[in-house]
């Protein structure tokens, strides 16, 4: 098998869904492994909400795809809430790493002195099963770490449990749901969830609502809550911890008020409600609509025909004929 073979099965192997390696049912699970999470057959927050950003059909192809912001948002997590695990579970190329070798360079009969040496640490590279990073993503997390263990959003991840993963069904489509919290504390008056997010902007209210609106936190914020008091028939406070992205990596809790007055709470339930009548017809009927192949009418907007000297409220005149 050319080396070729040998990565191209790799990558199909790598694609294929993982075999689930425990069965989780209803409940409120601890310590289990992402790795295990994303095998648990249920519909989860990120998921629906894809169902309503875009379509279903798209919810569906991208189930269990990762991207680099979902792994940057497991990184964060992991260097905050178990930093040992961080610095030991992650690694970046040095500075000015082997080129990497080419098949015909690997299939060659004599192998230069550079080429064995390339061969030897790009092998050992990729055998090497910890997360790659850039040094700048490192740098970044590092500081967004100390950043939080240096002020008083500390709080708000202790004396709790961290990555906690809750399956539950919904009452209402009987669909199999799945969550997993970043920050669980337990408390005499009330539980707590705290959900880590990276951010550009913090200081003002309302660039963090346009955040929350851009990436429909509040429908997995609402998914979130009422999956916890379904299990445990308590309602749990809700607070995001927002990290800034870059220096000096400042952070901010915002809090959603979790009571039935709570209107962004309120929003979220209705939304992840939608999309679950959605996601249940559509495992109902096995159809997963896209956009569809209707034919729709467009138009550029007032300000576009405007600059093209075109009013939509101007009656075109009839040209005269020439004679």
């Amino acid at each position: 098998m050319t080396h070729a073979d040998a990565l191209m099965a790799a990558t199909e192997q790598a694609l294929e869904k993982p075999k689930p390696l425990k069965t989780y049912g209803p409940g409120i699970h601890y310590d289990v492994p992402f790795a295990e999470y994303i095998t648990i057959d249920a519909i989860n927050g990120s998921t629906l909400a894809e169902v309503l950003k875009k379509t279903a059909g798209h919810a569906k192809a991208q189930l269990d795809v990762d991207t680099a912001p979902l792994k940057f948002g497991r990184l964060l997590h992991l260097a905050i809430l178990e930093p040992a695990s961080f610095e030991t579970g992650v690694r970046c190329l040095p500075p000015k790493p082997p080129n990497r070798p080419s098949d015909k360079q690997r299939n060659a009969a004599n192998k230069s002195e550079s080429t064995l040496r390339s061969i030897a640490f790009w092998d050992a590279w990729n055998a090497d099963p910890r997360e790659e990073i850039s040094v700048k993503e490192k740098v970044d997390l590092q500081g967004m770490m100390g950043s939080i263990r240096r002020n008083q959003c500390i709080n708000y991840v202790t004396g709790g449990q961290a990555e906690v993963t809750m399956v539950w069904v919904d009452k209402r489509t009987g669909l199999l749901c799945k969550g997993r919290l970043d920050f669980l504390q337990k408390q005499p008056w009330a539980d707590s969830i705290t959900d880590i997010k990276s951010s550009a902007d913090l200081v003002r209210a309302d660039k963090w609502r346009r955040t929350v609106e851009n990436f429909w936190y509040h429908l997995k914020a609402a998914f979130y809550v009422d999956g916890y008091e379904t299990l445990t028939g308590e309602k749990p406070f809700f607070t995001w911890l927002a990290i800034e992205k870059s220096a000096p990596y400042f952070s901010k809790p915002w809090q959603m008020d979790t009571s039935p007055e709570g209107l962004t709470y309120r929003a979220g339930q209705n939304l992840y409600r939608k999309a679950l009548d959605i996601w249940a017809e559509c495992l109902k009927t096995n159809q997963w609509p896209a956009y569809g192949d209707e034919v729709e009418e467009i138009e550029l907007d007032d300000y576009q025909l405007g600059r093209a000297g075109v009013s939509r409220y101007e009656v075109p005149q009839p040209k005269e004929r020439s004679v």
